[in-house]
């Protein structure tokens, strides 16, 4: 196919891999020039709050950031993940753990308790909360493909029913708000929201009819991220978006890239003076996800929609 594409396009062809080489050497610029300096919160006093940071990129985190001496604050949706991340902590005797908060973000009913929570948190460890991680989000659609490529299959190129939509739809986009809406208040200037997209935010349809959904939430988000963070500049509020790769995780056992990359584009989101709008940690198919997503943001759409 590329090469067909080459033999029609040659001008357009020197063009894509100008860019490319261009973009891999912005990339290692940006890297080169991106310093270790000293946190914009003291972490010992500042908390976090993080959705969904019980599995996956979100406890991986949560991890991170604890060892690096915040206190963190991670949602769970059902009674018995709360009690188990209770009684993990109290076994540590001490040790930093994470603070379960019982937040289905898909829930309006549970929200007014959650704030209760975190505020009683935040007095009881004389602390600040100085960010919000939105990581909560669901791939039904996902899920079901690799379960057909695990059996030897192929998946249709046909919608999931709508009712996955919803679902999808109410976790990653009105959950985000949702979260938002209900701490923003919390957040002091100076203070962070991180939103984790995805790179599938910038190359829908590549997976087919059948991930749709999963992709619509991701640019939704995208859009969502960007009224946040023009909006919320004059309050002194920073938002970054996250746009994992192919990480791998106890939830993703296709992975190319570990989630540790994650947690350190979340880190410096969080502890930059200068945080930066998009971040883009890890590889697809073995390329740096931030030249996927360029390539499929910049480039002509005939162009793209030949891949």
């Amino acid at each position: 196919m590329i090469d067909s594409f080459a033999d029609r396009y040659p001008a357009t062809t020197f063009a894509v891999a100008a860019f490319v080489v261009s973009t891999i050497f912005l990339i290692l610029f940006l890297t080169l020039c991106r310093k270790k300096s000293e946190p914009a919160h003291d972490p010992s006093i500042s908390a976090i709050l993080i959705s969904g940071g019980r599995r996956g990129i979100g406890k991986a985190t949560a991890d991170h950031l604890l060892s690096l001496g915040y206190h963190v604050f991670v949602t769970v949706r059902k009674q018995w993940q709360y009690e188990e991340m209770e009684a993990a902590a109290k076994a540590k005797d001490g040790a930093p753990a994470p603070h379960p908060v019982l937040l289905d973000v898909s829930n309006d009913d549970h929200t007014r308790f959650a704030v209760i929570r975190v505020e009683k948190l935040l007095k009881t460890l004389d602390c600040n909360l100085i960010a919000i991680v939105n990581n909560a989000g669901i791939n039904p659609e996902g899920d079901s493909m690799s379960e057909v490529y695990a059996n030897g299959g192929t998946p249709k190129n046909v919608l999931a029913d709508t009712s996955v939509a919803t679902r999808v739809l109410q976790t990653n986009v009105v959950g985000v708000a949702r979260v938002t809406r209900a701490f923003l208040r919390l957040i002091p200037s100076g203070g962070r929201i991180v939103n984790i997209g995805s790179y599938f935010g910038s190359i829908a349809g590549q997976a087919g009819l059948w991930h749709a959904y999963y992709e619509c939430s991701k640019y939704a988000l995208e859009g969502f991220s960007d009224n946040m963070r023009r909006s919320l500049r004059k309050n002194g509020i920073h938002v970054s978006l996250v746009k994992p790769g192919n990480i791998s995780t106890d939830m993703n056992s296709f992975g190319e890239s570990p989630a540790i990359v994650v947690a350190r584009d979340v880190e410096h989101a969080i502890s930059s003076k200068r945080p930066t709008s998009r971040y883009y940690p890890g590889t697809v198919k073995g390329m740096p996800v931030c030249i996927v997503c360029r390539i499929f943001e910049m480039l002509p759409a005939f162009v793209t929609d030949s891949f």
